[in-house]
């Protein structure tokens, strides 16, 4: 078993430990709340194709949150309207097993949780040193219109909440990059730094046949400043703590107010 399978065995036992199969946690005291994601990967085309077919209306939304879990955003906002049901007010967002996915997913998450429709991507072409910014303008109201409605009216208002990104260096690819914009747009990071990685993730051989994962040669991630960040973002300064505390809620509840304070 390699050191990455380990970490992960280690990891996934740890947190099942204390939240057993679920993907949204909160304390007894519901003061703090944790939203596990997985992957940015998977995307039920159909579910949002169907969704976005009808009047819209509470009633499909509640169709969509509830039976279509297996798109990875959906069971986001599906446990971020957990969250906002039980009045927490200090949200985790539990990234440490998440390999990537898609760019589209991160824009979107990362939109609900800052109360802005746009959302910027920052990476530099590696060859001709050129700096590039990709934007996302995201339907945040899920009324099928792009308009200030979004910013003004989104379908959850986090703005009355305390928020941080737990990472670890599994933290790969496009979930590393969904630290890196976190960071950019303010929010903490703790835990572990991220593994870093982004752009064009290509699985490479050794002569001996071990596989590796590097970004490709022609793009490079970057900060809004467009200093690399392909090697991972650090966490906030003295927030960087042990697996043994990832998952100990009363733990996390005291760094959350200490952050925040």
């Amino acid at each position: 078993m390699d050191e990455r399978s380990k970490v992960m065995t280690q990891l996934n036992e740890l947190r099942r430990q204390t939240y057993g199969d679920v993907l949204y946690k909160a304390n007894s005291q519901k003061t703090l709340g944790v939203i596990i994601i997985n992957s940015f990967a998977d995307q039920d085309d159909e579910a949002w194709k169907k969704y976005y077919a009808s009047p819209k209306g509470n009633a499909d939304w509640e169709e969509l949150m509830k039976n279509y879990q297996k798109d990875n955003h959906i069971a986001f906002l599906y446990a971020l309207g957990q969250a906002k049901k039980d009045g927490v007010k200090n949200l985790i967002l539990d990234i440490t097993q998440n390999g990537g996915g898609s760019c589209d997913i991160v824009a979107a998450t990362v939109a609900m949780l800052r109360k802005n429709r746009t959302v910027q991507f920052w990476s530099q072409d590696a060859l001709e040193s050129t700096n590039k910014i990709a934007t996302y303008q995201l339907d945040t109201n899920f009324d099928g219109v792009f308009d200030e409605r979004d910013d003004t009216n989104p379908k959850f208002d986090c703005s009355d909440m305390n928020i941080a990104v737990l990472s670890s260096w599994l933290s790969f690819s496009c979930a590393h990059q969904f630290t890196t914009l976190m960071k950019d747009y303010d929010f903490p990071i703790i835990g572990e730094h991220s593994g870093g990685g982004t752009c064009c993730i290509q699985v490479m051989l050794t002569p001996d046949g071990q596989h590796y994962m590097i970004s490709t040669y022609r793009d490079r991630s970057t900060d809004k400043n467009f200093a690399n960040t392909d090697s991972g973002i650090p966490t906030t300064d003295g927030y960087a703590f042990d697996y043994a505390h990832f998952y100990d809620l009363d733990f996390l509840t005291t760094k959350m107010q200490k952050l925040y304070k």
